[in-house]
């Protein structure tokens, strides 16, 4: 039967406040449950009064008692604020951010790993920022009974409500619950808040990111009538076999509880019992079904019906672990997924709803279909959203202790007994918080926290209490307690490995069978900080080499940046160290597919491309299309299949070919004839065919004609035009200068500075991060260092020879290494070819060289043109395309001014290279072109040097020189994921080997 809950007396209220070195939760909150949608609730944000302390000790003793006393006469909204000391806040919010830094003491500070305080259990540092939060409210009305709800408050908080001390909170990112039963006043009441920066509980919150304290999730008011509704526990599964739904709702009221579910005919079901449905729609992340019910206390004996009601959505769902595989209603499930932390630019961890809507929005349309909710659980609202558009959710619990690393795990927190009920309280607050969410399909206990007998504990709780859902943890390596074997950053070819069973054996012979048993997922992969992520095709071809690997989640989704305005009003986006930490861990926080203006970076493309729902490939000869269904349930009857074939850069000719519906997991075949008859008719000129998956209708997360997929076939390369097939456009090859050392220094007037040979990038934060891999040996130094101690920044060119024959002009240049034998010899033979002027190149490296190099290109300068003129390609486009990064990357013709070319990452870096160029037109002034075409080439245009692009720290740093800066690549280097993960792969390195090619150049 429904429990009830006795009212707390006076008596059971805690008697003194919670010390901040006490390794237990803080008392005085009710237990864990469900987030449930109240029908009466009183939003508690807004403008709150605030004042700050740099210690606890600092605050007056009686402060609270005073600030709790009715506003005198003439203070009125200023109360408290006799002296002044006193200021606006805005609640939800961090103080940090409001202009509360107590001269830099309680600055924002980012560390990954390392805490910004010693490692001295449980205390914590005397320099305490500590806030006291004053809120005077007038509710207006008798409210007898009544819950105050505070869903997140960093890192440590007291509570008082008209001068009576409720209790505390921990556990930052987790709901706090005080019954305020008899304490609420129907005129003015004063709620006081004081939150410390730094409590025993945070080395529990050791989590990747900016440590901001202050109450940033809202606080509220929730009325109780007399008969209420504590919690819920919705268990709604589904049997796919049959197609039934099975659903039991458990209940915690003041009387019994009925439930209401009228689209499936279920009227006062009693809590506690089962009903069989005998048809149901399942819930999935393509197909989130959602059934409206209605959970409430059933009347009194006295027949009156002032219960409490309380509306719920629930999805029906089994997830299920079975031959290796997880299980979405008897279907196999693979993430597509992100990591995603809760960041605003300017309002740090207080996210707008709104912002939160749209962020899962985009993800949807960039084919993601599931998160992990690093490293905590997100805003309870945000669940709704992901029930609502379906996303899945791996639900994480509030905890980290990553800083223990540098101790080598002594003293961790995960294997001490004393931090067992601090342990047991966060997942439990976890669990019961977020417990009736369709979407979320696996419980996370926390992050990179090593592994120790509190995990156990965990788990144990875990499963006890809900055992529809398997348990996640990447740090028990060898599913000691879990379910699901976890890793990070693993190398594709350990995928494929593992999908195939072939892992070194555990130890113990029974873990290792458990653990062979069990599905593979990637927690966190294909690190998305700066230019990248690269390598995305092979991960994808591992998930889905094997059942048993099911998916992973990239890091991450959003970058971390805050906006900072320097003394000179200069606007940046910031990152660890910009606000004078004494510890921090630097760039490491700007990683993100979308910016923290949630602007997509080119790598959420390349993602949407790998995460396609359905794989298009177009036959060689035309003869049909393929379509590989990816899908978890849907069939592509819910796609329009549109191709376009399109000459000389133009659409020539589009329709729509008939298809029938693919099922989910299944490949068919569609007739090609329209689209190949279009191809034919273009006879010898250039063409692109295209065929695009467009959604038919209307979904929760985009409009009709969106594009979920697409193919492309491009015939095979043809042979440059001789030059007798080029018909005159322009001026003759023949106005071409050339110096002494053989360099072309214009072309038809048009001049080309610094004409030479490059081989230097500015390096990326995966160049930063990575260890170049040699057969048996790795260099202890990252591939950036490895290039800056090679001196590839800083070659120096000596002219071998230089020979002129008419109008031909041979040179040899030799670019050293400083110090060192190795150096690149580059021969250049420039001849006319008609209205073109040839350039054959070959560059060959000289001595032993023992890592890639960069790129082997050649660069020049041209005088600067208007900023609206376009330039223009055929090749890969529309974005950004590296060797290991053109999923996205789409052959045709496209135009962009040079600042649309550019990639605003917050740590200037190699950025916006074009790739697949067979031509190039670059403004030269004057409406004229400087154009270059070639077979395959890559190119960037700038508005700065690449030194200049490499010396900056910050975006604004960087200042257009009044030239036009051009790289013309003929290979490169890939970008892969080593910031975090593995070094670019062996497919993609650049190796020092001989290269040749031959480009030409006019004026148009």
């Amino acid at each position: 039967m429904p429990s009830t809950t006795p009212a707390p007396s006076a008596a059971d209220r805690p008697a003194t406040v919670h010390p901040l070195d006490d390794l237990r939760p803080a008392p005085g909150a009710l237990p864990a449950a469900a987030a449930l949608p109240r029908e009466d609730t009183v939003d508690l944000s807004g403008t709150w009064r605030f004042r700050l302390w740099s210690r606890p000790g600092d605050v007056p003793q009686d402060l609270v008692a005073r600030v709790s006393e009715a506003a005198p006469a003439g203070d009125g909204a200023g109360w408290p604020d006799r002296a002044g000391d006193w200021s606006d806040i805005v609640v939800p919010g961090n103080w940090p951010l409001q202009g509360h830094t107590l001269g830099g003491d309680s600055a924002p500070a980012y560390t990954n790993v390392q805490y910004p305080f010693p490692i001295d259990v449980p205390a914590t540092p005397d320099l305490n920022p500590t806030a006291v939060h004053v809120l005077r409210f007038d509710v207006g009305r008798d409210i007898p009974r009544a819950r105050l709800r505070f869903d997140g408050v960093d890192a440590a908080g007291t509570v008082w409500l008209n001068g009576v001390h409720l209790g505390g909170t921990r556990g930052s990112r987790l709901a706090t619950v005080f019954d305020v039963d008899g304490l609420v006043l129907p005129g003015e009441n004063v709620l006081v808040v004081q939150v410390s920066r730094w409590a025993a509980s945070s080395y529990l919150e050791d989590q990747d990111m900016w440590w901001l304290p202050g109450i940033f999730r809202r606080v509220t008011l929730e009325v109780r009538p007399e008969r209420a509704v504590e919690d819920v526990f919705v268990r709604a599964d589904f049997d796919a076999e049959s197609g039934a739904g099975i659903l039991r709702v458990d209940a915690v009221a003041d009387g019994p509880v009925l439930v209401d579910v009228p689209e499936l005919g279920i009227t006062g079901l009693a809590a506690d019992e089962t009903v069989t449905v005998a048809s149901v729609e399942p819930w999935t992340g393509e197909t989130p079904r959602l059934y409206d019910a209605v959970v409430r206390v059933a009347p009194g004996a006295d027949g009156v019906d002032d219960g409490e009601r309380v509306a719920l959505r629930i999805g029906f769902r089994r997830v299920e672990i079975a031959g290796g595989r997880l299980l979405l209603n008897g279907r196999p499930l693979v993430f597509h997924g992100v990591n995603r932390h809760e960041h605003h630019p300017d309002l740090g961890r207080a996210v707008p709803l709104e912002t939160a809507r749209d962020e899962l929005l985009l993800m949807k349309r960039h084919n993601i279909d599931a998160v992990r909710t690093s490293h905590y659980p997100p805003d309870p609202r945000v669940l709704d959203l992901a029930d609502e558009l379906g996303l899945v959710i791996v639900l994480e619990c509030d905890l980290e202790t990553h800083g223990f690393h540098l101790t080598d795990w002594v003293g961790n927190p995960s294997d001490d007994p004393r931090w067992e009920e601090a342990y047991v309280d966060r997942v439990r607050r976890t669990v019961e918080r977020d417990k009736n969410h369709a979407s979320v399909v696996m419980w996370s206990l926390g992050n990179e926290a090593g592994y120790g007998r509190n995990f156990r504990s965990m788990a144990a709780w875990v499963h006890e209490r809900d055992a529809s859902r398997p348990v996640h943890y990447e740090g028990d390596h060898e599913l000691d307690s879990v379910d699901v074997w976890s890793a990070m950053y693993t190398h594709p070819d350990d995928v494929l490995a593992i999908g195939r069973r072939e892992e070194p054996p555990l130890d113990d012979p029974e873990l290792d069978a458990r653990r062979r048993a069990a599905p593979f997922m990637l927690c966190e992969y294909a690190h998305a900080m700066g230019a990248g992520p690269g390598g995305l095709a092979e991960y994808i071809a591992a998930f889905e080499s094997s059942d048993r690997v099911i998916g992973g989640f990239v890091w991450e989704w959003l970058e971390h940046s805050l906006r900072q305005t320097l003394p000179d009003g200069t606007v940046r986006l910031a990152y660890g160290g910009d606000f004078g930490e004494r510890v921090h861990d630097g760039v490491f926080v700007v990683d993100g597919l979308v910016s923290s203006d949630r602007e997509p970076r080119p790598g959420l493309d390349e993602l949407k491309a790998a995460y396609a729902p359905v794989v298009v490939t177009i036959a060689d000869d035309l003869s049909r299309v393929t379509l590989r269904n990816r899908q978890h349930v849907l069939d592509t009857s819910g796609l329009d299949v549109v191709w376009s074939v399109s000459v000389d850069g133009a659409v020539a000719a589009s329709g729509t070919l008939e298809s029938a519906a693919v099922a989910a997991g299944e490949t068919g075949d569609l007739d090609a004839g329209p689209l190949r008859d279009a191809v034919r008719a273009a006879g010898e000129k250039p063409v692109v065919a295209t065929v695009s998956l467009l959604l038919a209708g209307d979904r929760p997360w985009a409009a009709r004609g969106h594009e979920v997929a697409w193919g492309q076939w491009v015939p095979a390369p043809a042979a440059a035009r001789p030059a007798a097939e080029v018909a005159p456009r322009g001026p003759s090859a023949q106005e071409a200068r050339f110096d002494d050392a053989g360099t072309l220094t214009s072309l038809a007037d048009v001049g080309l500075d610094e004409f030479e040979a490059t081989f230097w990038r500015a390096v990326t934060d995966n160049d930063n991060g990575s260890l170049w891999e040699r057969e048996g040996d790795t260099e202890e130094r990252t591939q950036a260092q490895m290039w800056r101690d090679s001196g590839l920044q800083r070659l120096e060119s000596r002219v071998v020879s230089v020979e002129r024959d008419g109008d031909d002009v041979t040179a040899l240049h030799r670019w050293g290494v400083l110090s060192s034998d190795r150096s690149l010899d580059v021969l250049t033979r420039w001849r006319p070819d008609g209205d073109r002027l040839r350039l054959d190149v070959t560059v060959t490296p000289r001595g032993t060289w023992k890592t890639p190099l960069p790129r082997i290109g050649l660069r020049f300068a041209l005088p600067g043109a208007p900023a609206d003129d376009l330039v223009t390609w055929t090749g890969h486009g529309p974005g950004p395309s590296y060797p290991d990064a053109r999923l996205a990357a789409r052959a045709g013709r496209f135009e962009s001014t040079v600042a649309g070319l550019q990639v605003d990452h917050v740590r200037p870096q190699e950025n916006g290279s074009r790739g697949g160029t067979t031509s190039l037109a670059v403004p030269a002034g004057d409406g004229r072109s400087l154009v270059v075409e070639g077979a395959d080439f890559a190119f960037a245009v700038r508005p700065w040097s690449d030194e200049a692009l490499d010396a900056a720290a910050h975006a604004d740093e960087l200042v257009p020189d009044g030239a036009t800066h051009v790289t013309v690549d003929l290979v490169r280097h890939g970008l892969g994921t080593a910031a975090c993960g593995p070094a670019v792969l062996p497919a993609y390195r650049l190796l020092p080997e001989p290269v040749s090619a031959t480009l030409w150049f006019s004026v148009r």
